[in-house]
């Protein structure tokens, strides 16, 4: 008998939905067969497409590495474990190492592809422990989300998809065509409804996106925000515009201190290109300014969301922030409900464990030696006295956690979710989970009531503040960083062989390409590793072999020479581990995060 079910792709934050009509047998998923996979051709989010990656979702249904049931470390590595007894041993370690070193010596991390009622049960999980410290990890949405919640200018968020078709001017900060396919078809629609609709892109590499612009910034890399400050401090000097801003005159006074001049040294970018970026959006509208969120491309991600949004602000834009995690929204936002000011983020998780203050970490569903830069990682959680893990395939992390657990796809769990336009989706069961697998919410749910049972009755914890929003003198500071980051920029020298490292996202992958390096069709699109470099770089040729060394790390990895790349620079697939353990761990004290940004490296041709 088959049925019909609908439920959304979580590989991104846009949400794009699918219906399956299926039939009861599993058959009806494996890699050779039809799924019966329908295209909602009425969903106004995609309207029938899909990516590539998605249309190879139930790929993962019947794949022959998904880890099917529990398992517990032993001397002689992970053995199958029945369910009852690895829950069991789950609590005691829980309970004996809450009662040794007290609740926060224990955190919990969440993956952003967890639901909203997941969520809400892993925050029971730690109220009940009495621990402050969990948090979701997306490294690249963390400042953005951060940002925006704490904003100190006033957000014209877009309705819903369809508004974007009507914009006159889009403005995108980013490659999104590269991360998001789908939602470029909305912006293309817009660009080529009427002749005078403009599209500017500001990135420091040639990709999909520049591709299309009529205004391309190509910056240097990380130095996104300061043309964004350049084209607020353009629009501040035009007389009359704009007027009804009240932090307009301190703000100003603030960007007096900035030459233009010195923002157009460091970043490559001519006067006359920011002025017309300036131009466009106060003249073309309407007009939406979209940030896509990404690993190690900006420097200061938390500083170019700050921008973006007093830019919309002052243009009456506006404004759309593309996360990479398909519900990093809404996770955020559970967390910060219930979070006080002392809880850890996620990179705070691990220092913490480097550091041997945190003893346990309950982490459902994040591979956290991948998704980290560098090593650092790797060394701080081998020091946990406890680490379970969740996850769909085995990977770096689970091969040295202490319990592993399998973990769902969306599309065999139920529940929802919440996408980048603040939308609520709902999910339904595709096909349950093969054999005894549990889902995440079945898991939290006997650790809660195993707990309760030993006794476990929740420590009070401080309510968090109100959210505290950022007030003019916040954003007069911010401008002065940016300032510093100019000053730092002009100052910067590289020695012959040394090249900036500019992570992509490459469109076959996802996030940290932890699941989609597991689907056929981004294996085949994506095999390896590569290096793009520009034309005439060393006299280099394709498939020739190049070692990157940052610090102490390095990869040898192969050459395509492509005009994605300027001189100077060499562009790299940031899903693939070898690449991200070049990128450099700089916590930003005061904030909680990384920052995670293009990397001066070396480079020597082989």
């Amino acid at each position: 008998m088959k049925k019909e079910r609908h439920t959304v792709c979580f590989l991104c934050s846009l949400g794009c939905g699918l219906t399956v009509n299926r039939g009861e047998d599993r058959v009806y998923y494996q890699p050779v067969a039809t799924n019966e996979l329908e295209y909602q051709l009425d969903n106004p989010i995609n309207r029938g497409s899909l990516c590539g990656k998605s249309n190879y979702l139930f790929e993962l249904l019947s794949h022959p590495k998904r880890i099917l049931g529990p398992q517990i470390l032993t001397s002689s590595g992970h053995r199958d474990e029945h369910w009852e007894k690895i829950t069991s041993y789950i609590i005691e370690q829980i309970a004996e190492l809450v009662e040794k070193y007290g609740a926060e010596s224990i955190g919990i991390m969440l993956s952003p592809c967890l639901t909203v009622e997941e969520t809400d049960q892993a925050i029971s999980l730690a109220r009940l422990i009495g621990t402050p410290h969990i948090d979701y990890c997306s490294l690249e949405d963390k400042p953005v989300l951060a940002k925006i919640l704490r904003g100190s200018f006033f957000q014209r968020r877009l309705p819903g998809i369809e508004e974007i078709e009507r914009m006159h001017t889009s403005f995108i900060v980013g490659d999104l065509f590269g991360v998001s396919p789908v939602l470029s078809k909305h912006f293309l629609k817009a660009k080529y409804d009427q002749r005078a609709n403009k599209l500017i892109v500001l990135e420091s590499s040639n990709s999909h996106t520049g591709w299309f612009a009529d205004t391309h910034l190509r910056t240097n890399p990380g130095t996104e925000v300061m043309i964004l400050t350049g084209i607020l401090k353009l629009l501040f000097e035009r007389t009359g515009e704009p007027q009804t801003l009240p932090w307009k005159e301190t703000v100003k006074k603030a960007l007096d201190s900035i030459d233009i001049a010195d923002i157009c040294k460091v970043t490559g970018v001519s006067l006359d290109q920011i002025q017309c970026a300036a131009e466009l959006m106060m003249r073309e509208k309407p007009s939406v300014l979209t940030l896509v969120s990404g690993f190690g491309i900006y420097d200061r991600a938390d500083l170019v969301t700050d921008l973006c949004q007093a830019l919309a602000d002052a243009t009456d834009s506006y404004f759309l922030p593309v996360f990479t995690g398909a519900n990093s929204l809404g996770i955020h936002e559970a967390i910060a409900k219930f979070k006080p000011i002392t809880g850890m983020t996620a990179s705070e998780m691990v220092e913490a464990a480097e550091q041997g203050s945190l003893k346990v970490l309950l982490n459902f569903g994040v591979d956290i030696i991948r998704t980290f830069p560098g090593t650092r990682a790797s060394n701080a959680i081998r020091q946990l006295n406890f680490l379970l893990s969740t996850a769909i395939f085995p990977n770096d992390t689970t091969a040295i956690s202490h319990v592993v657990l399998p973990e769902l796809p969306w599309i065999e769990k139920a529940g929802s979710t919440i996408n980048m336009f603040g939308t609520r989706l709902k999910l339904d069961v595709v096909l349950p989970p093969p054999g005894q697998i549990k889902t995440t919410g079945e898991i939290l749910s006997i650790l809660i009531d195993g707990l309760k049972e030993k006794g476990f009755q929740g420590k009070s914890i401080p309510s968090p503040e109100a959210t505290i929003q950022e007030s003019e003198n916040d954003f007069i500071a911010h401008v002065m960083e940016i300032r510093d980051l100019i000053t730092s920029y002009l100052a910067l020298g590289f020695e012959e062989n040394q090249r900036i490292l500019v992570p992509n996202v490459d469109f076959a992958h996802s996030g940290d390409g932890t699941i989609t390096q597991y689907l056929s069709w981004s294996r085949r699109m994506s095999p390896e590793p590569f290096a793009i470099i520009a034309k005439g770089e060393n006299g280099a040729r394709d498939s020739e072999i190049v070692r990157i060394r940052s610090g102490e790390i390095e990869t040898s990895i192969p050459v395509k020479v492509g005009q994605r790349a300027e001189k100077g620079m060499i562009v790299a697939p940031v899903h693939f581990p070898q690449i991200r353990s070049l990128l450099q761990w700089e916590m930003l004290p005061k904030l909680g995060y990384l920052n995670i940004k293009p990397a001066k490296v070396t480079v020597e041709f082989l």
